[in-house]
């Protein structure tokens, strides 16, 4: 089965809340960096899944 996963996102542009447990010393640095925790979980989910 092929699905157009351009398609597929433009007709399902929704964004949801997924709570994440990391470990506190990645939140401190983090947190220090300025890192948006957000773009950081979407870009590796999207190199996982090689997209």
């Amino acid at each position: 089965m092929y699905i157009d996963m351009e398609e597929y996102r433009r007709n399902n542009p929704k964004t949801v809340r997924k709570n994440v447990t990391v470990p506190e010393y990645l939140v401190v640095l983090g947190k220090k960096k300025n890192i948006n925790f957000s773009a950081v979980l979407t870009e590796a989910l999207k190199n996982k899944l090689e997209m």
